[in-house]
């Protein structure tokens, strides 16, 4: 199978701070891999390497990470990050973090506004794609009628999945899931794993738990950062609940 993403000896810093180093990972195209770890570990700034937010924030990124990509009408190869303009990887690789936190904007104005910033569609087409998003994450029926209300009026679960709408507006590759649930109900937190089970065919998502049992249950592929001695790695794990928890339990 096709990789989507390949690390090599991935070091990140702040400052005198070291985050991780030596870090070397592939992830296949397609499905869910979930990172798991002790708090602290970078399991956070390893996903916003991915599409270079930790350079924005001060960090300090040695190695290399290669993503499956190209330009429209090309065939596609792994490709540095480097050499792809930002504004094009990080269409390609959506980012969902913990807490939802829509603009204070109407549920249409939340879809619309990064549309209108990085692409070139008309109102028309524009449209159709906000339909076409909030009927992939389940929303559309029971918002196609109050697109002018405020966000912020939402509950906390289909924030997160207009959010979640908004990211596929763009049409990304890669989608990095920083403990989307972790902050959701019970019932949410069920209703946003099926839409990733769903968008694992299509898409290949790399998220970040401390939710055993939620890993369990979704990842098609598990791995556990580590520091040891100075070295950090990224463990593949099989999916056995004993051989994880026993995993988790050395760090």
């Amino acid at each position: 199978m096709s990789l989507s993403l390949k690390i090599e000896n991935l070091d990140v810093s702040f400052g005198e701070k070291q985050i991780f180093s030596k870090i070397n990972l592939e992830i296949k195209q397609y499905g869910i891999f979930t990172l798991l770890g002790a708090s602290g570990c970078g399991k956070s700034t390893f996903l916003r390497c991915l599409n270079r937010l930790v350079e924005e924030m001060g960090g300090e990124v040695a190695g290399d990470i290669y993503v499956h990509y190209a330009p429209k009408g090309q065939t596609p190869k792994m490709t540095h990050i480097k050499e792809i303009p930002l504004e094009t990887l990080r269409k390609n690789i959506g980012m969902l973090f913990q807490a939802p936190q829509p603009f204070n904007l109407s549920i249409e104005k939340n879809l619309s506004l990064p549309l209108s910033l990085l692409t070139n569609l008309d109102k028309h087409t524009m449209e159709q794609k906000i339909c076409e998003s909030l009927q992939q994450v389940g929303l559309w029926d029971s918002l196609k009628n109050r697109l002018k209300e405020n966000a912020l009026r939402l509950s906390g679960g289909e924030q997160q999945r207009l959010l979640l709408a908004r990211i596929l507006s763009l049409e990304p590759k890669i989608l990095t899931l920083d403990e989307p649930t972790s902050a959701l109900d019970l019932h949410s937190q069920r209703i946003i794993e099926e839409l990733f089970v769903e968008l694992s065919r299509t898409h290949t998502l790399v998220m970040v738990s401390h939710n055993i049992d939620q890993a369990l249950r979704i990842a098609d592929s598990l791995g556990v950062m580590q520091t040891k001695n100075g070295r950090s790695q990224i463990l593949e794990i099989p999916k056995d609940k004993e051989a994880l928890e026993a995993t988790l339990g050395d760090l």
